[in-house]
């Protein structure tokens, strides 16, 4: 059942400060060059970022504005929504796990495994492995607590535009100067800020510390890729087995966010507005 409810502050408030720091990156990045697939620049991530955040950012503000709303999801039971949560908190933690518990026998044997895989993948398939990791991340918010999935996604790129910041490694062209600076002037003030705003905003801030982490070495991946396979985004995702079955598990887990939180699913239970 679709209904429309008040329109929630929080979200717009967010979404408007995503929108505008999106914005600020792409006026920043203006001098750089962004170059092509085949030959990445040091702006062209970023930029796509930060057009990807607007983009989304948009959406979300325009959604939490109209006051479309829902039931809290209802798709499992409570102790299979809690057995779902255990499951992908492993997933997401598993090669943090692996090399903790490596001497447990159950572990080395999935530690030799992981090995096999590190040996066989790319950079198609370290980045097509990154993204699951996020998305993962927005399905950690999406089952423990409700969030939307556009605000996970909004989180995912604000964290992403942060790593992305400083010295382009390829390059050495320093690229949103203002921001690489005040946070080596006042070091993790800026991260603490953006994590404060999430959770009194009610966005989920996981996926955001994640890409934070993660942007730089996703980046590094993504210009190997196309310098391997000389720009052809498809052969890079399909050339190799790992990737495309790392994908096709995203897209059904993003699949599956969507149909969790589907208005519909929520007849005969107070509404909620969400993104």
């Amino acid at each position: 059942m679709w209904t429309s409810g008040r329109a929630d502050m929080r979200l717009i408030v967010f979404a408007v400060l995503a929108i505008a720091f999106a914005g600020w990156a792409l006026t920043a990045l203006a001098p750089h060059d962004a170059g092509t697939l085949a030959r990445p620049g040091p702006a062209l991530m970023p930029e796509l970022a930060a057009v990807a955040l607007i983009v989304v950012g948009l959406v979300v503000a325009a959604r939490a504005a109209s006051g479309v709303a829902t039931a809290p999801p209802r798709l499992l039971p409570r102790p299979w929504r809690v057995g779902l949560l255990v499951l992908l908190i492993v997933v997401l933690l598993l090669p943090d796990i692996v090399v903790v518990f490596a001497r447990v026998a159950v572990i080395a044997i999935i530690a030799e495994w992981f090995m096999e895989l590190a040996l066989m993948a790319g950079p198609a398939d370290f980045l097509a492995l990154a993204w699951l990791r996020w998305t993962l991340a927005i399905a950690l918010g999406v089952v423990a607590a409700g969030a939307g999935v556009l605000s996970g996604t909004a989180s995912l790129l604000v964290g992403a535009l942060i790593g992305l910041s400083g010295v382009d490694v390829q390059t050495g062209i320093s690229r949103m100067i203002q921001l690489e600076g005040l946070m080596e002037d006042a070091p993790y003030a800026v991260e603490i800020a953006v994590l404060l705003v999430m959770i009194a905003c009610r966005v989920n801030p996981l996926p955001a510390v994640l890409t934070y982490a993660g942007a730089a070495t996703a980046e590094e991946m993504f210009r190997r890729a196309m310098l391997l396979t000389k720009g052809d985004l498809a052969l890079a995702l399909t050339g190799r087995p790992i990737a495309p079955t790392v994908l096709v598990i995203t897209a059904v887990i993003v699949v599956a966010m969507a149909w969790y939180r589907w208005p519909w699913r929520g007849e005969g239970a107070e509404p909620r507005v969400i993104a």
